[in-house]
């Protein structure tokens, strides 16, 4: 799945931005856009079949003070006025494998208010051990009327070739 998204082109100006943003490296394809930003939350996305893709930063002692994760995620959304709401139900927690580390990972549904449609959603939760910062990334995925596991599948592949870069000096 890795090699089906970079086969697509990169973005280097959003993947720069991230880079300097969140002190990570994450390939971006070409076709993204920004949609929003702010001091410590971006949100880029691309067309039909919508794909988006939210990242917010958060100091380690406010993230590990969280009992729900779900919940945190929707207080971001709610912040950044994203006009999506979160299911209640159908979630699941998972863990994907990443080098040696295991990513939590908290999945769902959504709606999307102005757009009057829905789909899967997947946080993943990175540690930037580097830091005292926790990065949430969330993958949301639109595909009326179409599968939409490729793209999951996709997003967890992106995901897992994330990489912090060193602690600059």
């Amino acid at each position: 799945y890795y090699d089906y998204i970079i086969s697509k082109g990169d973005n280097a100006e959003l993947e720069s931005l991230i880079a300097n943003k969140f002190n990570m490296s994450m390939f971006v394809q070409a076709d993204y856009n920004l949609i929003k930003q702010d001091d410590d939350f971006i949100w880029i996305g691309r067309g039909y079949p919508y794909r988006w893709i939210m990242l917010y930063k958060m100091k380690k002692a406010l993230f590990d003070a969280v009992d729900n994760h779900y919940d945190l995620f929707d207080s971001v959304l709610q912040s950044n006025e994203a006009n999506i709401d979160l299911y209640s139900t159908y979630r699941k927690k998972t863990t994907l494998r990443r080098s040696n580390l295991d990513i939590d990972v908290h999945r769902g549904l959504y709606d999307h208010k102005q757009s009057q449609t829905g789909g899967p959603f997947a946080l993943y939760l990175l540690d930037n051990i580097n830091s005292d910062e926790v990065i949430l990334v969330a993958s949301i995925i639109n595909n009326p009327g179409n599968t939409k596991m490729p793209h999951l599948l996709q997003m967890d592949a992106l995901v897992k070739n994330i990489n912090f870069l060193e602690e600059k000096e």
